[in-house]
């Protein structure tokens, strides 16, 4: 096959699966968004959903060589507890009929936010500490920081509430489980956990990957 119809076929195969999962989510919003009971089919649904979007992030990672196996591993975290979110939500509806385009967007948004984190810590690192004095002025940096506004403390709010409902989740795992996940929550690298754990660093991964969808299935749960 021409290199220029290797292309084409994975973007077929794309979206067979775009396709499959808009369906997918149709029937999962049909039971989040009016108190259904989940069957074992839903879950089926759901754990295909996810499936569906870690590995569009684990191709869209690969052109970022600054995400290594424990950022990307985050950012699966962060994708799957923003799913969450939006098949609840209302105001969500196209991604029945977009997921491609929902997908999309939300990775890339996520992986950028990550990015971003990223390079702003290490100008962070590199730079004078908040009380250093700043410009002619004297000003300390910390009298430079804008204010928060009403919009960021209503987003810190609902991310506080995520949270809570993170740990709680958290707390239902098996304790070996728990204890990867929550090694891995405090910013520990995977290897340094199997090396803690005895155990290889492939199968942490498969842990953490596993866990990752246990807790979105606890999570939808809860609920209900």
């Amino acid at each position: 096959m021409s290199e220029r119809g290797q292309p084409m076929q994975h973007e077929r195969q794309w979206h067979d699966v775009v396709v499959e999962c808009q369906e997918r989510v149709q029937r999962i919003r049909a039971i989040l968004t009016s108190g259904g009971t989940l069957t074992p089919e839903i879950r089926a649904d759901l754990e295909a959903v996810i499936l569906a979007m870690r590995n569009w992030i684990l191709g869209r990672a690969k052109r970022f060589p600054e995400l290594d196996e424990d950022a990307v591993s985050e950012i699966q975290l962060k994708t799957i507890q923003r799913l969450d979110r939006d098949l609840r939500s209302p105001g969500f509806g196209s991604m029945e009929r977009q997921f491609g385009a929902y997908t999309s967007t939300t990775v890339n948004r996520i992986i950028f936010e990550f990015l971003r984190n990223m390079r702003e810590q290490r100008v962070l690192s590199a730079s004078e500490s908040l009380d250093a004095q700043v410009g002619e002025e004297g000003l300390v940096r910390h009298e430079l920081i804008e204010d928060i506004t009403p919009e960021r403390l209503a987003e810190a709010y609902r991310e506080e509430q995520l949270h809570t409902r993170l740990q709680q989740a958290i707390a239902q795992l098996p304790p070996h489980d728990r204890e990867v996940i929550n090694l891995r929550l405090q910013g520990i690298p995977g290897v340094e956990i199997a090396q803690r754990l005895n155990l290889t660093p492939v199968n942490i991964t498969r842990i953490y990957n596993r866990v990752v969808v246990r807790l979105h299935q606890i999570l939808i749960v809860e609920e209900h």
